[in-house]
């Protein structure tokens, strides 16, 4: 009888009997006996799916009566190599779905160590001395089809 148990991204396989514990590690599989043999390909570790987004905006102020402000996100896949990640949904909290908007657009597949980069604008107005804060939101899945969804901090 064989169990797996996933503990912080590695893989542990536990066998009754006559091995106590087998633990992937790298492209070697240790054995309780110290004997090694070469790690199974159809075996992987169940890491999930990791993004940064950075968003940023042009110009940084605007004129009480109001003006065009760009948003430019920048999604950076930082998954393990291998595993590349698409992003399903871009939403931002005050103006909402963003795919479709200026050059967003989803769904957007990212190797990993790559990104996708889209921009918008809006016309922001509001009080003199008053601030205006919006997040963006990533919601997709890596190839093994495990989900994630990504907030950013506040702009």
């Amino acid at each position: 009888m064989i169990q797996y148990l996933a503990i912080r991204g590695l893989l542990v396989v536990s066998v009754v009997h006559p091995i106590i514990c087998v633990l992937l590690a790298g492209p070697l599989v240790i054995l309780a006996r110290g004997s090694f043999f070469k790690r199974s390909s159809r075996l992987r570790s169940p890491i999930p799916p990791s993004i940064t987004i950075t968003k940023t905006a042009n110009p940084t102020s605007v004129p009480e009566t109001g003006g065009n402000v760009t948003y430019t996100v920048v999604i950076n896949n930082t998954s393990e190599p291998g595993d590349p990640v698409t992003i399903t949904s871009l939403n931002d909290n005050v103006f909402g779905n963003i795919s479709g908007q200026g050059t967003c657009s989803v769904p957007q597949t990212i190797a990993v160590a790559g990104s996708y980069t889209c921009t918008f604008t809006k016309n922001i107005s509001g009080n003199a001395g008053g601030s205006h804060v919006n997040t963006v939101t990533a919601t997709g899945a890596d190839d093994e089809e495990a989900q994630f969804q990504h907030p950013m901090m506040p702009l």
